[in-house]
């Protein structure tokens, strides 16, 4: 697969998770919404916290559209996209941090349930991943990055 190939793999999976993202919100919001337990003020909360988490989620999808751009133009061990890796990195941290805690918060007040508790704990664990594999590949990007620059220099 070509280089021009993968980048438009690349950017068809991310409007493809964009859509999902979209889709999911409305879904989780329907069946949250259909629960009993769940009052006027706990949907509310629940959908600005979930609206609040997915904010850092769309904004990984833009980088990753950038770094899908850079391989499209032939580039693809760059310090730019080590850069562009490490903000992945921070923003999926930042967000898993943050949905933790909202969801421990929403736990104490009895907002939440256990059921919800343990659903939100499965996104908070994907976070976790995601922000280590954005870490370790951003780290390797700088590696094979200088490695190309050495090897630009030694031809």
């Amino acid at each position: 697969m070509g280089q021009k190939a993968l980048s438009r793999w690349i950017r068809a999976i991310i409007l493809f998770l964009a859509a999902a993202g979209c889709a999911g919100f409305f879904v989780f919001a329907y069946i949250l919404r259909g629960l009993k337990w769940v009052t006027t003020a706990d949907f509310i909360i629940w959908i600005g916290v979930v609206a609040v988490a997915l904010v850092p989620c769309y904004a990984v999808l833009v980088i990753l559209w950038g770094i899908s751009a850079t391989i499209a133009g032939g580039t693809v061990f760059c310090a730019k996209n080590a850069g562009r890796l490490r903000a992945i990195s921070y923003l999926a941290g930042a967000d898993s941090v943050f949905f933790f805690a909202a969801s421990v918060a929403l736990l104490i007040t009895r907002l939440s349930n256990t059921y919800l508790f343990c659903a939100s704990l499965i996104a908070v664990i994907i976070g976790i991943v995601i922000t280590a594999a954005a870490a370790i590949l951003s780290h390797f990007c700088v590696k094979a990055a200088d490695l190309q620059d050495q090897s630009d220099l030694t031809i």
